[in-house]
């Protein structure tokens, strides 16, 4: 098929004189066919065909009501995030600042859908969500999907707390050297005075509360076995072998003690999973999956069992279980099913195609929230079942 280029689908970007990242000058159109088809001819290509064909006639295709723009892997960039606002033709920008700009009516009438990973890599992950906060109150609609750094980041920070459970003490050294820019940034913005580390302990047992202990590689393959093959059990030992030394550099080269690295996670405690804190908006409105007609959106991709799932239950039904495991029991959460939406490499299951039928999302009755694994001081008890009340 011929390729052809055309400006017809580039927007007309406003504000783009304040924008330091450069914008598409032109666009292409899709290619069809079976040449470029993603969809590759394959022995199984008829039995899927006849598949979708009988779920599409059990529940008809939904386009979206509204507008629906998909930003994904933002990974801590600002001004990449508010480059693909002004590229989307969601916002006019008019000026250096972050706060400085106005939402078009693309933005009034649509949906802005944040696909996960607003953690790691970028230069500021605090600028990020308070810009992405701040265009939730100027009146867009904004979701935020959870992404693989994200939760990492949260079920590392609550590892913290001094309970030496060997499931889950290895989760803080676990997110390895990507959270050091994170703890640093914090570190600068909120530990600045000469009473930052009041309170905090030595040295000594700050490494016992970030490091899993020396007895955590003999006791963790038998805490996991019921929910890890042998070779994922060895995998995990070997890289937590590598990690810890990896992270006690990262912190010395940039000259941040353990005591303030510590110091730093209560503090993330404090602004993330506090009720009050700045950031608790972040964890507590996160998603694993958005439904819009029949488009369904996650941040990595689907197994059989997560599909399973949704056709059985709906949508409503798998945030609600995301929710649950992701804060009462991460070590369960972390490895099974749920989490391999958010991996590039999933776990055993392949990956499928379902339908996803209209009606209600959640079955009737549906228990809530009970707490199985210990939580950090500063997180409240009743905490995440305040969370699970607003789904």
């Amino acid at each position: 098929m011929k390729q052809r280029t055309t400006t017809k689908h580039i927007p007309n970007y406003q504000g783009q004189r304040w924008l330091q990242p450069k914008l598409p000058a032109q666009g292409e159109s899709w290619l069809l066919g079976k040449h470029h088809s993603l969809a590759k001819e394959t022995p199984k290509q008829a039995a899927r065909i006849e598949v979708l064909g009988q779920l599409i006639e059990q529940a008809p295709w939904k386009w979206p009501k509204r507008p629906l723009y998909f930003i994904c892997d933002l990974h801590a960039d600002t001004d990449a995030f508010h480059a693909s606002l002004v590229a989307s033709g969601l916002i006019k920008k008019t000026g250096t600042r972050d706060k400085d700009y106005k939402l078009t009516k693309a933005a009034r009438k649509g949906r802005i859908l944040i696909g996960g990973d607003c953690f790691d890599k970028g230069p500021s992950v605090l600028r990020l969500l308070r810009s992405i906060h701040r265009l939730k109150k100027r009146g867009a609609r904004v979701s935020v999907l959870a992404g693989n750094h994200d939760i990492r980041t949260m079920i590392g920070m609550r590892a913290v707390d001094g309970s030496n459970d060997p499931r889950i003490e290895h989760f803080f050294v676990r997110m390895g050297p990507k959270a050091i820019p994170l703890l640093k940034e914090i570190a600068e913005e909120y530990l600045k005075d000469s009473n930052r580390l009041r309170g905090i302990p030595r040295t000594r047992e700050c490494r016992q509360r970030l490091f899993p202990s020396k007895k955590w590689f003999d006791e963790f393959p038998m805490r996991a076995e019921w929910m890890m093959p042998d070779p994922g059990i060895a995998k995990e030992l070997h890289r937590l072998k590598e990690k810890v030394p990896q992270f006690t550099q990262g912190c010395e080269e940039i000259g941040l003690s353990l005591r303030t690295a510590y110091a730093t996670t209560l503090k993330f405690q404090e602004l993330f999973l506090h009720p009050k804190g700045e950031f608790t908006w972040f964890y507590r409105k996160l998603r694993l999956a958005h439904r819009e007609g029949a488009f369904l959106f996650i941040h990595a991709g689907l197994n059989d069992r997560i599909c399973r799932l949704i056709t059985n239950h709906g949508i409503g039904y798998l945030n609600r279980q995301f929710c649950r495991e992701a804060w009462s029991d991460p070590f369960a959460f972390y490895y099974g099913s749920l989490a391999n939406t958010l991996r590039n490499q999933v776990q055993a299951g392949g990956y499928a195609v379902h339908a996803l039928r209209s009606g209600s999302d959640a079955p009737q009755g549906y228990p809530r929230h009970r707490t199985r694994s210990p939580q950090p001081a500063a997180w409240p008890a009743d905490y995440a079942a305040q969370g699970y009340d607003q789904l």
